[in-house]
């Protein structure tokens, strides 16, 4: 009782330690980045990644899904558990003959969940909605003659969303699940324009830094039906759109090396446009043979062109989300260490919610992972390998190719212990 009480404080001690340093850190460095809310589709966890981020159907006993609120009442009801998870990616970006190798690092989730009475279990939890990270280089002409000069372009922040979800068993087949999401996210943008002349460089710097927040959620639901020893999930969910508001603050500089004297052209502060979310529904089942492999399908279709973009550069569009995922575990009872290990591969397919001059930011990944027992508990250290490509060489775009391995530390301990005494 006391170890699990000291491990729980903490991963609490844990959550509320290095959840501020993820809010400040940035998990891309692509382009597509500096549109619209950012680069979206994160993977949730280890164990989801490398089966193509397939959440929808799954159903476990011994994993946190925090993207389907109604799967927690398959957790063990006298457990708690809690994860936190790691994410390095490598992204090597090409065009016009021209490419850039980047790396990220930083975490990708903290979830906590059990069972709160008989028929209702919950959690609470952290993960990233959305992320911006970039940084541009593009020249003009000086006008009436040849002479090229540089603007800079860089913006970092994001999206990032703290959940408490709620799952509650109507019957022993099925369970619904209610999510409450806020949603909180600083999104800073750098444009330097540097003109060199014959007396002097003259260098003008236009900083916006944007802060927002908003409430949203969802709706969820799954089926099981039993098949003798094999198990059917039917599940599905719905997210209503939502909006968040915001406040910035804008400061346009000028320095001009001939004077030395810094000009303050403009410092601004106010209310910013809101930004809209788009509704979403999710379908998705999971079949699992005889406990030993499941296969798991999910569809995702994001209403993003409910939703006018502000910008002239893109315009948004319907997304499509397509998942597919396998894992293998050989005997997850045996005494036998190597039985019990995870094999999970999978496939995802995104054809992207931004159209940008008239291109769509088209994203596919494969995946590959393992699911390694920590002795004979119910936990586990996954990992996941993912290799992708987004975006294209057409008009101009930019081909990105990334890798990325993702780490998830899951663990349980037992906390409600009936002690029977003689």
């Amino acid at each position: 009782m006391y170890k699990s009480i000291i491990k729980t404080l903490f991963a609490i001690l844990v959550a509320t330690t290095i959840i501020p340093i993820a809010y400040a850190q940035n998990n891309t460095s692509s382009p597509y980045s500096m549109y619209g809310i950012g680069q979206t589709g994160y993977g949730i966890n280890a164990r989801s990644s490398a089966m193509g981020d397939v959440t929808v159907g799954i159903r476990t006993h011994e994993r946190i899904n925090p993207n389907m609120a109604a799967s927690y009442t398959a957790l063990d009801s006298v457990r708690i558990y809690y994860d936190f998870g790691l994410m390095g990616a490598f992204t090597y970006a090409k065009e016009y003959g021209e490419s850039e190798n980047t790396f990220d690092a930083n975490i990708t989730s903290i979830n906590i969940a059990t069972r709160f009475m008989k028929h209702w279990y919950g959690g609470v939890g952290f993960y990233p909605r959305s992320s911006v990270g970039y940084n541009i280089t593009t020249y003009n002409t000086v006008e009436g003659s040849l002479e090229e000069y540089p603007t800079y372009w860089s913006g970092t922040g994001g999206l990032s969303q703290f959940y408490f979800n709620n799952a509650f068993s109507i019957t022993d087949r099925l369970s619904v699940g209610v999510k409450l999401t806020v949603y909180i996210g600083p999104m800073t943008s750098t444009k330097q324009q540097v003109l060199t002349t014959n007396s002097s460089v003259e260098i003008t710097t236009d900083d916006m830094n944007e802060t927002y927040a908003g409430i949203s959620g969802d709706f969820s639901a799954q089926y099981i039906i039993p098949m003798k020893e094999n198990k059917l999930v039917l599940a599905g969910k719905f997210t209503p759109s939502s909006s968040l508001s915001g406040d910035y603050h804008q400061q346009i500089t000028h320095n001009s090396s001939s004077s030395g004297v810094v000009d303050t052209i403009k410092n601004e502060s106010s209310s910013a446009a809101n930004i809209n979310l788009p509704s979403s529904f999710s379908a998705g089942a999971s079949y699992m043979v005889a406990e030993t492999m499941v296969f798991a399908l999910d569809y995702q279709r994001v209403n993003w062109g409910d939703i006018t973009s502000r910008n002239s550069d893109y315009d948004y569009i319907n997304q499509n989300i397509f998942n597919a995922g396998f894992e293998y575990v050989k005997n997850r009872k045996s005494l036998k260490y190597k039985d019990r290990i995870a094999y999970r591969m999978g496939f995802k397919y995104d054809d992207g919610y931004l159209n940008v001059h008239h291109n769509e930011i088209k994203d596919w990944s494969v995946s590959f992972g393992l699911g390694l027992p920590i002795q004979r508990s119910l936990s586990y250290i996954d990992v996941a390998l993912i290799y992708g490509q987004r975006g294209s060489h057409q008009k101009g775009m930019i081909l990105e190719n990334y890798a990325k391995c993702m780490i998830t530390f899951s663990l349980s301990d037992r906390w409600f212990r009936k002690r029977v005494i003689d």
